[in-house]
């Protein structure tokens, strides 16, 4: 009985973690907690691969949207100050985005955000559109690239919680 309410519970949680990734909001981590949780139940002895799948699932795309957009704006020669601007303006994005189409404008917004960040940091730092274009259409592709790796994440990690729950 107690096997079946916290297979319920883990699954209706990523659900909500999935949930979560659209909006920008950390889903990947309610996933990670929530198959650490059961992998303790199951026995950390028999699922100790699992676990520290779980958590590189998490980390590898987390750590990788704060580097890839950094190196993207870097890449393209653009400052330090600018990629870090990139970022914030990514978050500020998904956060303004989130109120439209019923949430699914966090995605867009995070694209929007990061672009609009770095383009208008860059123009103002060296005055030229091209290059200011550039950096922005740079922290895009890395920003898609991140999205990737998050779903992918996402589909990981539910697949190593279906392994742990049923062998």
């Amino acid at each position: 009985m107690l096997d079946t309410l916290l297979y319920i519970s883990a699954v209706l949680f990523s659900l909500l973690g999935a949930i979560f990734i659209f909006f920008s909001l950390p889903g990947l981590l309610l996933i990670a907690v929530v198959n650490t949780i059961l992998i303790f139940y199951k026995g950390v002895g028999m699922h100790t691969h699992a676990l520290i799948y779980t958590w590189l699932g998490y980390l590898i795309p987390e750590g990788g949207e704060f580097i890839l957009t950094y190196l993207a704006s870097r890449i393209v020669k653009a400052d330090r100050f600018t990629a870090i601007m990139a970022i914030i303006g990514g978050i500020i994005g998904a956060i303004v985005g989130s109120a439209f189409f019923y949430g699914l404008g966090a995605i867009p917004g995070l694209m929007l955000g990061s672009f609009g960040a770095a383009f208008i940091i860059d123009l103002l730092e060296k005055g030229s559109l091209a290059s200011a274009f550039t950096v922005g259409i740079a922290v895009v592709i890395s920003k898609a690239i991140v999205m990737l790796l998050r779903f992918t994440a996402l589909f990981f990690l539910m697949y190593l919680q279906w392994k742990v729950m049923f062998g």
